[in-house]
């Protein structure tokens, strides 16, 4: 009849089975694991399929197809992609070499959180900040789905079956999340035979929080406490001075629980003698 009610049916000629469709930029786009089709047109009369050799979404993986900030997310078979009408391209270069599957996502505002098995078949729970550009690996989340709901992201755990808010508005409040940050190496000594006597790590920790300071010397060894400060009830900024022994070089772990937000690490340099000496 040459109105938008009319049905259609089309064909294409690439290989594999379709993993996913998802309407994006206001055009249906259907997906396989190499390849994306984009429909084109207002009725049946004028429809147009375009069809693109990339990589797409991974077979099994449907759910992980997110919109966020007017960009498009997924799981493909080796990454995890982010589409914006050109090119695909990868954003989960962080997370290693680790092949996942799977996947299960939802978006908050500039966040996507994705839920994934790892190759050992353990599921993983990460989140993207889309405005960083960084990556957080939360727990051992299996999620069955994801949905928002008014201020908040709510998912279904796989293995309890309780509904869970990332965000504690609503639904069961989630335990706070232990955390794990280390640098890369920090040179002890500078010229003029100054070395370092203090470290002031400058953190909000909340009255469900921790925060521990790890160090560990010259590349080897264990790592060594070098303090820790816990929530007291109060939510306020905390100053943690920690004294590192004296080396070549160190690196530092920060490790601890809950909202914890770390603000600056400063160095305290002091003047040493003309010889460097190590303790044992």
């Amino acid at each position: 009849m040459g109105i938008s009610t009319d049905s259609y049916a089309a064909s294409v000629g690439t290989d594999g089975v379709f993993t996913g469709a998802i309407t994006y930029q206001g055009y249906p786009l259907f997906m396989k694991e190499t390849a994306m089709h984009k429909v084109y047109g207002g009725m049946p009369s004028n429809y147009r399929i375009e069809t693109y050799a990339c990589r797409g979404l991974q077979n099994g993986s449907w759910r992980s197809l997110q919109i966020v900030n007017e960009l498009l997310f997924y799981k493909g078979r080796t990454d995890v992609l982010v589409y914006d009408g050109s090119d695909p391209m990868s954003v989960s270069e962080a997370l290693g070499d680790e092949t996942y599957r799977d996947a299960v996502a939802g978006a908050y505002k500039h966040l996507y959180y994705i839920s994934m098995q790892d190759s050992a078949g353990v599921n993983q729970l990460f989140e993207y900040d889309s405005r960083l550009r960084m990556w957080c690996r939360h727990d051992q989340t299996q999620a069955m789905g994801f949905a928002q709901v008014d201020d908040d992201l709510l998912y279904i755990d796989t293995v309890s079956g309780a509904i869970v808010s990332i965000f504690g508005k609503g639904g069961e409040i989630e335990a706070p999340v232990v955390f794990e940050a280390q640098t890369g190496i920090i040179g002890y000594e500078q010229k003029d035979h100054k070395y370092i006597s203090r470290i002031n790590v400058r953190a909000l920790v909340p009255a469900n929080g921790s925060l521990s300071v790890y160090f560990r010397y010259d590349s080897v060894g264990e790592w060594r406490h070098g303090g820790t400060v816990t929530g007291a009830g109060l939510v306020r900024s905390t100053m943690l001075p920690v004294t590192p022994r004296r080396c070549d070089h160190f690196e530092m772990k920060l490790t601890g629980s809950g909202d914890v937000r770390v603000f600056s690490i400063a160095k305290v340099l002091e003047v040493g003698s003309d010889g460097r000496w190590t303790s044992t």
